[in-house]
């Protein structure tokens, strides 16, 4: 009998071993499509106003210039420039306006002389996403100046570097991964269930939670310095950990440091349960911080629904991958799956009440609107990640009717496919953190700029969606303040519909400078605005361009 068990038990074995490499081929498989199908979006904080306006015409030059952002932001080191028209470069001072985190002040060290000048910045947000953009203004008679060219010449330099969005996305999977598992076997471990646990397994987990978190600083040391070469530089990451985002980042890979070695030389330590507890949670907490835990509305009660959502997933997913290793286990290398999975059970249903309820309020606090559940980046994959969870719950309960009918050999099959589920779900979340979330596209401003020989036109709608926003049209001119259109015109035209042309209201505002502050184009879609300048009666002048406006 024992000479046929044998035999026997190597197949089942061997069949084990094939079908967990085909789970992690598959894994690896999606891994690739999705970080290759998604582009990084960035910004969450949105450019909400500045001071001089953009395209404004002073006669005094300012004692500095300030950008309102929507949220609170962090300056870039050497990435937020005064340039003159002619591409001379001012020296100033950067910094955030006192007791305003969202808003940045640029303080020129002399006077601004007569002339055109260009603002070309770029900041990080609360949430970790670069944002970058450019303006410009004149002071007195700007003189016979194009700065078309330079302001392409500088956004292109501010243009970010192709990779780190992926970068990103892998790391914050290998981060996540990792750092869930590591909490989740201390949450086990404070819940009694150290025996079935390992030291090894603890501390590879934490750290590969700490690699996935040292190529998030690398790919973002290369974000904030439009360079590859950032990589190598102590000084780019010392400008990474400066930010908010960066500096929890840099907390995160302490903790998860200090857990995968106390895991590996302090063990007994770390698994009792007074222990234990607390370093789960502390490991939940670096995750969630640093991310959109800590931007958007209900800032408080988004960051509490993210650490409960956070240390549900990683009971769930550590019992998960505990229960296959017990079943590929043979029973005499420890405690058999049988007991485990009756236990495992009941705690996997109420981690997943948890994690529904978590993920709907975190789901309503970043999108906003049903509608932008389609219309966006950050709904579809949100969606994508409602069906995949979808999935891995029918799973489960395949799981917990196998396990109380007492068929362990029945939980093998569901037991691969929760693992490989989660691997999806994780990396689905990394390229989900790394899009602007939906909420914010209902708050987007889009600006479209026109040239048309030397004279520019910039069209800002604020923000680009129905039902509401406010216009605004600025003129800049080569002969600065003394060549004013005598008469502008704006209509809007959307192509796709066959709509237009539509006459808009423009109020106005100052020199070369009109408004409507309740502009209501009806439709999605992009829109093509055209600004038509009479400067005299033989000059009119006609600028286009086009502006994509949201639900």
């Amino acid at each position: 009998m024992s000479g046929g068990g044998a035999p026997v038990a190597a197949t089942q074995a061997r069949r084990a071993l094939v079908a967990a490499r085909r789970v992690v081929v598959a894994v690896v498989a999606v891994i690739l499509v999705v970080v290759a199908w998604a582009t990084p979006a960035w910004a969450h904080a949105e450019l909400r106003g500045t001071e001089p306006a953009a395209g404004e015409q002073l006669e005094r030059a300012p004692s500095s210039v300030l950008l309102r952002f929507t949220e609170d932001v962090d300056p870039v080191p050497g990435a937020i420039r005064l340039v003159r028209g002619d591409g001379r470069e001012v020296p100033a001072s950067v910094g955030r306006a006192a007791g305003d985190g969202s808003t940045v002040q640029l303080t020129p060290q002399a006077s601004l002389a007569e002339g055109t000048y260009v603002v070309a910045w770029r900041v990080t947000s609360a949430d970790s996403h670069p944002v970058r953009g450019a303006f410009t203004f004149s002071v007195g008679d700007a003189g016979e100046q194009d700065t078309a060219a330079l302001v392409n010449r500088l956004l292109s330099q501010e243009s970010g570097t192709a990779g780190t969005g992926a970068a990103l996305a892998v790391g914050r999977w290998a981060a996540y991964g990792g750092l869930l598992l590591a909490a989740g076997w201390l949450a086990m471990a404070a819940l009694g269930r150290a025996a079935v646990l390992r030291r090894g397994q603890v501390a590879l987990a934490a750290s590969v939670g700490a690699a996935g978190t040292v190529v998030m600083l690398a790919a973002q040391a290369a974000a904030l310095r439009s360079s590859w070469s950032a990589v190598v530089s102590p000084a780019a990451w010392a400008d990474v950990l400066d930010t908010r985002s960066g500096g929890w980042w840099g907390v995160r890979l302490a903790v998860a440091v200090v857990a995968a070695v106390a895991a590996r030389a302090a063990w007994p330590v770390l698994s009792r349960r007074p222990v234990a507890a607390p370093a789960a949670l502390a490991l939940c907490v670096v995750a969630a911080l640093g991310g959109h835990a800590q931007s958007g509305r209900w800032a408080a009660v988004g960051f509490v629904a993210t650490v409960a959502h956070l240390v549900t997933a990683a009971l769930w997913s550590a019992g998960v991958v505990t229960a296959l290793l017990l079943v590929l286990r043979s029973p005499a290398a420890g405690e058999g799956p049988a007991p485990f999975l009756r236990w495992f059970s009941p705690v996997a249903l109420v981690a997943v009440a948890v994690l529904v309820a978590s993920g709907v309020l975190n789901g309503v606090r970043q999108v906003g609107d049903v509608s932008l559940l389609s219309d966006t980046d950050y709904g579809r994959l949100l969606v994508a990640k409602v069906v995949v969870v979808a999935a891995l719950v029918a799973v489960a309960v395949r799981s917990r009717r196998e396990t109380q009918r007492g068929r362990v050999d029945g939980v093998r099959g569901p037991v691969r496919a929760e693992v490989g589920l989660i691997a999806v779900v994780l990396l689905v979340t990394a390229v989900l953190v790394n899009q602007r979330p939906a909420i914010a596209e209902q708050t987007v401003t889009e600006t479209g700029i026109a040239v048309v020989g030397e004279r520019t036109a910039q069209i800002v709608l604020d923000p680009a969606r129905t039902g509401g926003a406010a216009l605004h049209v600025y003129l800049s001119s080569p002969r600065g303040s003394l060549d004013r259109a005598e008469e502008i015109t704006v209509t809007a035209t959307l192509d796709e519909r066959d709509i237009g042309p539509i006459e808009l209201e423009a109020f106005p505002a100052g020199p070369n400078h009109v408004t409507n502050p309740d502009l209501d184009l009806p439709l999605p879609g992009v829109w093509t605005i055209e600004v038509a300048a009479r400067y005299s009666e033989f000059e009119l002048v006609t600028f286009r361009a086009t502006l994509t406006v949201r639900r």
